[in-house]
């Protein structure tokens, strides 16, 4: 562990992220990558200092500039640039590494020593200084690596050179992104901030202690094991066997961070704990380049010289001469093991099968020592990165130790298959995902329990997708951001978390795997990162313009690498095994690149539903808006738009238009009259989500827009439907008058184009700007009319563009609430019957609430106040649920009025004095100005607070009369009477009761004039 602890907050933005990917110089795309950049410079030579002319010097430092890109990479990095006596290096790319950080920190250590070791060679004197730092950066992909044209940027770069100059000489500074990746296996000496032009904050450096790097030197920390109790049981069944003297192999596979090595840890201790010895073997991709990597640390570990030591080769010859004479042949094999680079002559004179034979004899006998003091349990962790050389030579070992107490556990990934898997004594256990309780239980572990991480716990658990090591890091990247402050299992989120991005070292993990795909097979993978959904081969096929054979073996190759797997409700499908796999492959797609994805992905989607028009438009214009396809993406919005205003999804629709706006408005198309005519069209459709989500400015603001660009167009026809969406609009304002003018000229203007749709639409709607002004006869007119000369029209129950009701429905509705209004139950009942036997055939949501609101009125009316009651809270939860709020505020009057109907007064109060604190009668048509007052004025009255009942009556009878409402007049006027009455002001309810007679008898409306009648006759209340 670091000697100095690395600080909890992110590096700066202004240095961590990367400046945007320019284009490739090939004309070929770059990519982003995670990496590790590495800048060593000569910051001293003797013979430099003495005045030589550049190219002498040059010739000077050659043997040096050439020993620095050699150390880079042996340790596989690649010299992006040599910059006079420095070079610049990468780690991490063009190939993705699991462990760049690591090997630029190894590679710093080794240049520091080289450099030492060639200045005593030479006489000379060179020291250098190396400056580290991990981040994401573009660069140019492989094939401009391979045509020597391959080039990196970014801000990281920058702050690598800062790091440099600041480093003192012969010593490294890295940054803390560097020390959070490596810092299982490095130590630092102390930290600085440097201030440096161009920052934003200082930057955050540790020097790295040179002689402390070691990548098998430790392993990372791991998370409790949890929900993994059967698998251990099942890996501890053959310890039994082992103890009789039977050599048993157990396998465990599994995708990277699944919890292998948890697993094979828990197995560790459970042994150990019963008499086992163990040893424990980490295989590292570091080791696959040295032959016989694997043995040779072996070898070591069973001389009991672990490690991370210091003197490891002294060490072990001691433990030889330990063993006795029976080990001293083995002795030179031993050396070697420890010298790959300076073999003896000896040893150089055996052929390749005797080496191989010495290297077996030596581990066989450490390992029949250590069986005879106990029995042994062998854990090789993460088998994929062992050599080829140490896996034959182990591979023979074990068939000679068939009948020995030595049990070996190896942890792989899917596309690994051990040499000896066929063997009888071989057994292998898949690893998959945790399910949700278990990775619950180890986010808590994680985080702990402050009611501060609760629902982080939660959220990381989902998100991490049953994969331990991906929660681990998710984790740790919040407390590296200083979002989460405490210690392992006692977190406190301290802020509001931004956006997650997949952390560094799951990228790096991710993509290492990513990028040692073969070609055809990557291809596909980025085109399945940018479909977003479960895909078929054919589809990719299309978007890769390969055959579909090639396609589905590509797929099942990355699925058998475990990065993708079959879709379990269509086996011919495929997805992402982790949603984070998917976020990473896209995210290393640069601009032009993604670009050219997504119009693939919109072209073969395209071809798609021109076979069987079943693709989802949002998907099309999705596509064809990030391929940069702007006419067709506007085009697809529009669609898209329309079918989620079909559903009543109001708010997905408003997505689907601020989509198409955007997409017109970078349209460089040379029609410029047809991109008007799609943004008219958009702004038309618009009107049906803006209307039922109560945006009446929004909708204001749109129609002005539109209508400016049919007077552009000379569109007679579209500027009908213009009019036509004012009169609407005008309706919901409480315009009536203006609006009738505008429904007018809609008619007309439908007339002349043989609209048939426009002028159904323009009869309803002076049909309902007729219903706000209270004259129902004139409704039931218009209603009549409508259904006399639209029959067929009616009759398919579909929207028509830009409503957000059903037709017919709309029809009966208005229908139902006039008749109504004038009396006649009877027929408003069979109206509401009809409608709701048509919805059985199309169930419209903001159609069947609309409908719930006025049979529930009719049965209030009819004193049925329970079943009303019930109607209006279902209606309120379908309002909920299809996210139509419009309609939730008379709801709610209705609702509250039938609650204390019920005698459930106080319920009903709060109710109805909730939604007007929460000023929810602005969220709508004028209607709610009387039906908020109103209802809240019979609550009141029902609680006995009769003055503050009727002040609630008046300010309800100034709203209709405000805005023209001669039909709610007529109501609220005998409101107020009948208030007045029950509170003893005789005089104010005669006088209300006369009102309310004059105005009822004007409309039509019976059973108020009765009812004012009745009450009129009833004897006064006393005062107060």
């Amino acid at each position: 562990m670091p000697a100095t602890k690395p600080s909890r907050r992110a590096p700066a933005k202004s240095h961590a992220m990367a400046a945007p990917p320019p284009e490739s110089p090939l004309g070929q795309p770059l990519e982003r990558k995670h990496v590790t950049v590495l800048f060593a410079d000569l910051c001293g030579s003797t013979r430099r200092a003495t005045g030589l002319d550049p190219e002498e010097a040059r010739s000077d430092l050659e043997p040096a500039l050439r020993l620095m890109c050699e150390t880079v990479i042996e340790v596989g990095g690649i010299v992006s640039q040599v910059e006079g006596d420095g070079v610049q290096a990468l780690f991490g790319a063009p190939l993705a590494q699991e462990d760049h950080a690591l090997r630029a920190c190894m590679a710093a250590t080794a240049l520091h020593q080289r450099a030492r070791a060639l200045a005593e060679e030479g006489g000379g004197q060179y020291t250098m200084r190396v400056g580290i730092d991990s981040g994401e950066i573009a660069i140019g992909s492989v094939r401009e690596y391979r045509t020597r044209r391959f080039r990196a940027d970014g801000v990281l770069l920058n702050c690598v050179r800062r790091l440099q100059e600041s480093a003192r000489p012969g010593s490294t500074l890295i940054g803390a992104a560097t020390l959070h990746l490596a810092q299982s296996h490095v130590k630092v000496l102390d930290r600085r901030d440097i201030d440096a032009a161009g920052f934003d904050t200082p930057l955050e450096a540790y020097e790295l202690a040179q002689t402390a790097v070691a990548p098998l030197a430790s392993r990372r920390q791991l998370a409790p094991l949890i929900g993994r109790d059967d698998k251990l049981a099942a890996l501890l069944e053959p310890a039994r066997r082992v103890r009789a003297g039977q050599m048993q192999f157990v396998g465990v596979r599994g995708e990277a961070g699944i919890g292998k090595s948890r697993l094979a840890l828990a197995l560790s201790e459970r042994l150990q704990a019963t008499g086992f010895r163990c040893v424990w073997l980490q295989a590292h991709a570091l080791g696959n380049r040295l032959p016989f990597d694997i043995v040779s640390e072996l070898a070591l570990l069973l001389l009991g010289v672990p490690s991370g030591v210091e003197g490891r080769a002294e060490a072990a010859r001691t433990a030889m001469r330990l063993e006795g004479a029976a080990l001293e042949p083995q002795a030179d094999t031993l050396s070697e093991l420890l010298n790959p680079g300076d073999p003896g002559r000896d040893w150089l004179a055996l052929s390749p099968a005797l080496r191989r034979r010495r290297l077996a004899e030596l581990v066989l006998a450490l390992l029949q020592r250590r069986m005879a003091e106990a029995p042994l349990l062998l854990v090789i962790d993460d088998l994929m990165h062992a050599d080829r050389e140490s896996l034959r030579l182990l591979e023979g070992v074990l068939r000679r130790l068939e009948r020995a107490p030595l049990l070996v556990c190896g942890t792989y990934r899917p596309e690994t298959t051990p040499r000896w898997a066929d063997e009888s004594w071989f057994i292998e256990h898949p690893l998959g995902p945790l399910e949700e309780l278990p990775m619950q239980r180890l986010a808590a572990a994680i985080l702990g329990s402050d009611d501060s991480v609760r629902d982080l716990s939660a959220t990381l658990a989902e998100r991490a997708g049953g994969n331990p090591f991906f929660l681990e890091q998710l984790a740790m990247e919040l407390v590296d951001q200083g979002q989460l402050e405490g210690d392992p299992g006692a977190y406190r989120c301290m802020h509001p978390l931004p956006p997650a991005k997949p952390p560094p070292s799951i990228n790096a993990l991710v993509m290492s795997r990513v990028d040692r795909l073969p070609p055809l097979t990557k291809q596909l993978l980025e085109c399945a990162a940018v479909l977003d959904r479960p895909f078929v081969p054919p589809l990719l096929a299309a978007m890769a313009q390969r055959a579909a054979p090639d396609a589905e073996s590509g797929l099942r190759q990355a699925a058998a690498a475990g990065l993708l797997m079959a879709v379990p409700q269509d086996e011919a499908a495929f997805g992402f095994r982790h949603a984070l796999l998917r976020e990473i492959v896209l995210a290393s797609l640069a601009r032009p690149r993604r670009r050219e994805l997504h119009r693939a992905a919109y072209e073969a989607l395209r071809a798609r539903h021109r076979a069987d028009a079943s693709e989802d438009p949002s998907q099309l214009a999705h596509h064809a808006y990030a391929g940069e396809s702007w006419d067709e993406a506007a085009e697809w919005a529009l669609r898209a738009m329309s079918l989620a205003i079909a559903r009543s999804a109001h708010r997905d629709a408003l997505n689907y238009f601020a989509v198409g706006l955007d997409a017109v408005g970078r349209s460089g198309n040379g029609d410029s009259q047809r991109i008007r005519r799609i943004e008219l069209s958009l702004r038309m459709t618009a009107l049906g989500a803006l209307s039922p989500l109560g945006k009446v400015d929004e909708a204001v603001d749109n129609l002005s827009r539109a209508h400016a660009i049919t007077r552009e167009l000379s569109d007679h026809r579209r500027e009908s439907g213009v009019a036509l969406q004012l009169a609407f609009l005008l309706w919901v304002q409480g315009h009536y008058e203006r609006g009738l003018v505008a429904a007018a000229a809609a008619q007309v203007s439908a007339q002349r184009s043989a609209g048939r749709s426009a002028q159904m639409a323009a009869l309803q709607a002076r049909m309902m700007l007729r219903h706000g002004q209270g004259r129902y006869r004139d409704v039931l007119a218009e209603a009549a009319r409508v259904e006399r000369e639209f029959a067929a029209e009616l009759a398919e129950l579909t929207l028509l563009p830009r409503w957000a009701t059903i037709p017919s429905i709309n029809l009966h509705v208005f229908s139902a609430d006039s008749l109504a209004h004038l009396g006649d139950r009877q027929a408003a009942q069979a109206h509401c019957d009809r409608a709701y036997a048509e919805l059985t055939r199309n169930d419209h949501a903001y159609s069947h609430i609309l409908l719930d609101w006025v049979q529930g009125s009719l049965w209030l009316e009819q004193g049925r106040h329970g079943e009303a009651a019930k109607l209006f809270e279902d209606a309120l939860r379908r309002c909920r649920e299809q996210d139509v709020p419009t309609m939730a505020p008379p709801l709610i009057t209705r609702h509250a009025v039938a609650l204390a109907q019920l005698g459930r007064v106080a319920a009903a109060q709060d109710l109805i004095e909730r939604a007007i604190v929460d000023r929810l009668e602005a969220l709508g048509g004028r209607y709610n100005a009387y039906y908020f007052p109103s209802a809240h004025a019979q609550v009141l009255s029902a609680a006995g607070l009769h003055e503050r009942a009727l002040a609630s009556a008046r300010e309800a009878l100034r709203a209709t009369q405000l805005h023209g409402q001669r039909g709610y007049e007529a109501e609220a006027a005998l409101l107020v009477a009948q208030v007045a009455q029950r509170g003893g002001q005789a005089d104010a309810a005669a006088e209300h009761f006369a009102h309310a007679l004059s105005v009822a008898a004007e409309c039509g409306m019976a059973l108020v004039e009765a009812e004012a009648v009745r009450a009129m006759e009833r004897p006064a209340a006393a005062p107060g």
